[in-house]
């Protein structure tokens, strides 16, 4: 099964939540280790690269950093069943092995939390979080045929695994390191149509509003440059089923009324809903690939390693092959 959805481009910050997201961690430690062979030598951040590009630019305050502390703690609880106390240590020890902070503020902040450490535990949580893997979070793994030309423009390195960061830059339509990819048109995302015409979002627009809004100007009568009115009226008009070019009597009537251009009611909630539709930037386009679950079953379920490698292969395939297709 194949599904799919798109997301706009806009401010990074807004794509650090949708890369989250995609590279939240389902899957148990040792089946993560497993992912990591079947994925071929591409190899993983380490803790440390992935908590210093997911969290650069945290201030030295040690509100700020009690509150970063406690945002990675929440994040790592997610994919293990350790205790908070332990869970702290370890994500103090990634902070200063990230660079992020010193070994003396990583004690503070967790002699803050009253949390019981050893000096020989942190010191083993720097360790690991330089040299180990990041099982804490997926492996964003870049595809093995991707052109060399391709991988440079965009700042991959197709032998190692993406940071958190680095995919929120991607999906925000730069290069993986946040800066802007050579030759690329950029592209504004297309005003609100509410907003053009400076509806009032707590009711629905008086008559004679409406009728100052197919006349191309705002509800209070202010004036809009002409095309853009044109535009703005065309989009007006559409979102509420009709054509702005060929608006029939009934269907001017209900749209003065409030209503769609066939007469069906909407709420207030409704009506603006469709009032702030705005043709963003098409940053992304997310596709998620699911095998039937007799597939799953039989791998799950595969009396030897080598036949669950054949049918985890199948299914690797039967992706690469429908993304040939989509790529034309």
């Amino acid at each position: 099964m194949l599904t799919y959805r798109t997301g706009a481009a806009g401010a990074t910050s807004a794509a650090k939540a949708m890369s989250e997201h995609l590279l939240q961690q389902t899957l148990p430690p040792e089946m993560a280790v497993m992912a990591e062979y079947y994925a071929q030598g591409v190899r993983p951040p380490t803790p440390a690269e992935a908590a210093a590009t997911r969290y650069a630019g945290t201030t030295s305050g040690m509100d700020d950093l009690a509150d970063t502390l406690a945002m990675e703690i929440d994040r790592l609880r997610e994919a293990t069943s350790d205790s908070d106390d332990v869970l702290a240590v370890r994500a103090a020890g990634t902070f200063v092995a990230a660079n992020l902070i010193d070994r003396a503020k990583a004690e503070e902040l967790l002699q803050q939390r009253a949390v019981p450490f050893t000096a020989d535990a942190l010191d083993s949580e720097i360790r690991n979080a330089s040299a180990a893997r990041d099982y804490s979070s997926a492996t964003a793994v870049p595809r093995r045929d991707m052109n060399p030309e391709l991988a440079a423009r965009l700042g991959i390195d197709p032998t190692k695994g993406l940071t958190p960061a680095e995919v929120a830059h991607l999906l925000n339509g730069q290069r993986a390191d946040g800066q802007d990819i050579p030759g690329k048109t950029k592209r504004s995302a297309t005003e609100a149509i509410g907003k053009i015409f400076e509806m009032d979002e707590s009711r629905l627009p008086t008559r004679s509003e409406l009728e100052a809004v197919l006349a191309g100007k705002t509800v209070s009568g202010g004036d809009i440059p002409a095309k853009k009115a044109e535009r703005a009226v065309r989009r007006f008009t559409a979102v509420l089923g009709a054509d702005a070019a060929s608006l029939t009597n009934d269907q001017r009537e209900n749209i003065l009324s409030g209503r769609m251009a066939d007469g069906q009611e909407l709420s207030v909630s409704e009506y603006h809903e469709r009032m702030d539709t705005s043709r963003a930037r098409i940053g992304y386009v997310d596709f998620t690939f699911s095998a039937p679950k007799s597939v799953s079953v039989a791998w799950a379920f595969a009396p030897t390693e080598a036949e669950r490698g054949i049918i985890l292969q199948a299914h690797h395939d039967a992706i690469a092959s429908t993304m040939q297709e989509v790529e034309r």
